[in-house]
């Protein structure tokens, strides 16, 4: 009797530590993408995420959040563009102001709303990283940071102007967590964006907006 309590006790042992053991693992996140992941990673219309940039140039910072639905709801703060909801209530979306009071601002359609609203908040950063989407073979991987890279980039601001950046890309389990301009020509200027809460993003509406 004694020798099957033992050989019992071993086993039950043996099953707790293996799982804290497996409890305690964390999954293994990847880093590179395939091209296909980079272009669609690299497009946030109709997600559910938040994202944040910072711009320092001159010792002055400009920082703007966006936290986004994926039925196109959205919160915009900071002070670069000030703040501002987007509630879409099932047929329409409605631009409110930071006090939860609406706008003349109202959209029916997915095409009217892009081409309004949420082409400026969000497709906004096509413009912010307009070399990302379809560009990954520019860039270069190194394993050390675990991010993509391209360095003295030419960037055509408009037909008679350019300027030149380094950019380090980020990626974890084929999302888009993080984009940086450094500007070497402009001493002290960069710009960052993080991106995070993929899939778990909420919105804290005024009740006005929701009732």
């Amino acid at each position: 009797m004694k020798r099957k309590f033992v050989i019992a006790l071993m086993f039950a042992l043996l099953f707790a530590v293996s799982f804290v053991g497996f409890a305690g693992c964390d999954a293994p996140i990847t880093y590179t993408v395939t091209e296909e992941q980079w272009d669609e990673a690299t497009s946030l219309y109709w997600k559910n995420l938040t994202f944040e940039y910072t711009y320092t140039y001159n010792n002055e910072q400009r920082t703007l959040k966006l936290e986004l639905l994926e039925d196109g709801s959205l919160h915009q703060s900071g002070n670069s563009w000030g703040e501002k909801y987007v509630y879409y209530n099932g047929s329409t979306w409605t631009v409110y102001d930071v006090d939860g009071v609406a706008t003349t601002l109202v959209y029916s359609t997915q095409a009217d709303y892009i081409a309004g609203n949420y082409g400026d908040d969000v497709g906004f950063m096509g413009n912010i990283l307009p070399m990302l989407a379809g560009n990954m073979d520019e860039f270069t991987f190194d394993a050390e940071t675990n991010q993509y890279v391209i360095s003295n980039y030419s960037i055509a601001v408009s037909t008679d102007f350019s300027v030149i950046v380094d950019v380090n890309v980020k990626f974890e389990n084929g999302n888009i967590v993080l984009a940086k301009y450094s500007f070497p020509e402009e001493s002290g200027a960069d710009f960052e964006v993080s991106f995070y809460d993929y899939g778990t993003t909420t919105i804290d509406f005024p009740a006005s907006i929701t009732e």
